[in-house]
């Protein structure tokens, strides 16, 4: 081979291991994070400030719920809405949820579902363990999800 065409297919091996190691990375950060699979059902909110915590009535809970997908997308349900969102993750447990298109329907006067939308997008990090997530803010508030299947 000559020069150049060497050249050229250290350039093409390079290019393909860069896509094949991206790929890879990228199913890292959806798949295997223990998030896809069940609708994740909030049972328990936590706050810093101000100090407060309560647990979801289990037949509330299904009114404010996450599923998780392997392509990065994410439903959320928030009362009688549905949003759309986008959401990354890391090996290390950090996670950015991104709230996208919604419904506008006119929920009850005791719906939580702007702020629970307002708090996922506002979580950093999360931690599964058997069928609980959690899903804290910088602030050490959180998040506390019971999966279904």
């Amino acid at each position: 081979m000559t020069h150049p065409v060497r050249a050229l297919v250290r350039i093409g091996v390079a290019a393909l291991a860069l896509l094949l190691a991206s790929s890879v990375l990228a199913a890292c950060n959806v798949t295997g994070s223990g998030l896809v699979g069940p609708t994740w059902r909030v049972t328990a909110v936590v706050t810093t400030v101000p100090a407060w915590q309560g647990v979801v009535p289990a037949a509330e809970s299904l009114r404010y719920t996450i599923t998780f997908a392997n392509d990065g997308t994410a439903s959320i349900q928030a009362d009688c809405n549905k949003v759309t969102a986008s959401y990354t993750t890391t090996p290390g447990g950090s996670i950015t949820i991104t709230p996208g298109p919604s419904t506008l329907a006119a929920c009850p006067e005791d719906s939580m579902g702007q702020p629970f939308v307002q708090a996922l997008s506002a979580v950093n990090s999360y931690s599964v363990n058997g069928q609980e997530l959690v899903l804290r803010q910088p602030d050490q508030s959180r998040l506390e999800f019971l999966g279904k299947t």
